[in-house]
Order: structure tokens, then sequence, then C-alpha cells
């Protein structure tokens, strides 16, 4: 915890001097793993889900891996996707965005609507994301 949160402060600070500032890919690396091995540090508990949802997020360049966020009941796990599960909705992004927006620091509209993050798949869960994350 000490780590992201380091890294994330740190991006704070940078960002209101530059608003330019990106986190670097070892410090997407952290975060990423923190968001697998703490999900509920993330998760904003709503009805709970009768049968789950899988978002994906898929990230440009050969070493990165998909992930999956699974919604289950009223619970949530973040990991790497599992190739032979189909996802219910697919977000293409930067690891960044992903990274930024479940942090709070991009809204989940905003980068919608700049186009920084691209939703394929079933758009009745698309906003439905919102709902389970407080980040977003």
């Amino acid at each position: 915890a000490g780590v992201f949160e380091l890294a994330m402060h740190s991006w704070d600070i940078r960002a209101a001097l530059e608003p330019s500032a990106s986190l670097s890919p070892d410090t997407l690396a952290v975060i990423l793993d923190f968001f697998s091995a703490c999900p509920h540090w993330f998760l904003t508990p709503a009805a709970k889900l009768s049968a789950p949802l899988r978002y994906r997020f898929a990230f440009p360049g050969a070493l990165s891996e998909p992930w999956d966020i699974v919604v289950e009941g009223d619970k949530a796990h973040i990991g790497h996707a599992a190739d032979a599960i189909p996802a219910h909705v697919t977000f293409s992004c930067e690891r960044e965005t992903f990274g930024l927006m479940m942090c709070g620091r991009m809204g989940f509209d905003a980068a919608l609507g700049d186009k920084r993050l691209l939703p394929t798949g079933d758009m009745a869960v698309v906003q439905a994301f919102k709902q389970w994350f407080q980040g977003v």
C-alpha cells in the first residue's frame, strides 16, 4: 500500500505543476498489482448482482495483457484476463488511463468523452461500471 500511495501522491504533485505529467511504466506495474491485491479499496458496493459482470480492459502494446474486473454479488475481483471467458464489455485504453481512472484522478465520463476509453460489447452495462467503483 505504501508504494502505491507514494506513486499516486507523487503524480498528484507533478500533475498540479505540469498537467502533462504521466505515470512511469514501473509505477503502472505497481498500481495494477495493487488493484489486484486490494480490490476492496476501489469497490463501492451497490445492489447485489444475481449474475457476474465481466469488464475487460485491453491495453495497446505487445507487453500489456488485458485485465478483467469481475463483479460478483457485492464483491469484485481484478486481475489478468481469463482469455476463454468472454467479457460483457471491453474497454480499450492506455494502462495509465485505467490507473488514473480507478484512483479517481480521471473521471469515467471524461475518459469516455475524450475517447481515452473506448467501449465495445454490451452498452447497457457500460455506465453500470460507475456504480461499482469509487474512483470513477
